[in-house]
Order: structure tokens, then C-alpha cells, then sequence
């Protein structure tokens, strides 16, 4: 399950390094109900925020372009 990570807690300075060690973290976190599960997007989804940003981008090109 993937994680948002601006929302996990970690002091400062106390970077393990250790893949294992965070995973604990992660895993103690989760049981409590202290992580945030983020949304990861599927390809047919990005494909459509593709669209929608090539129609935005090409809308604000139109109006620089009347100006």
C-alpha cells in the first residue's frame, strides 16, 4: 500500500538508512492507523490528465495568443 509521505511523521536527524528498520516503522504506523494510504493512478487515468492538461495548455496559448 503506498504511503503519502508529507503525512509520516519522522524526527529529525533520525534517518536509519536501513530498507528493513523502515519498513518496521511503517508497518507499527499502519497498525496504529498513523499512515495516510495515497491514491496511485492507473494508466488510463493519466492518460486522461494528459488530455485535460494539452486542452488547458492549449486553451491559455489561445487567450496569450488574442492578447
Amino acid at each position: 500500500m503506498p504511503v503519502a509521505s508529507p503525512l509520516v511523521r519522522v524526527k529529525a536527524g533520525t534517518g536509519s538508512g536501513r530498507v528493513a528498520a523502515d519498513a518496521e516503522k511503517l508497518a507499527r504506523w499502519y497498525m496504529a492507523g498513523d499512515v495516510t494510504p495515497a491514491w496511485v493512478s492507473d494508466e488510463a487515468h493519466e492518460a486522461l490528465c494528459d488530455v485535460v492538461r494539452a486542452r488547458e495548455a492549449a486553451k491559455n496559448d489561445r487567450d496569450r495568443t488574442r492578447h
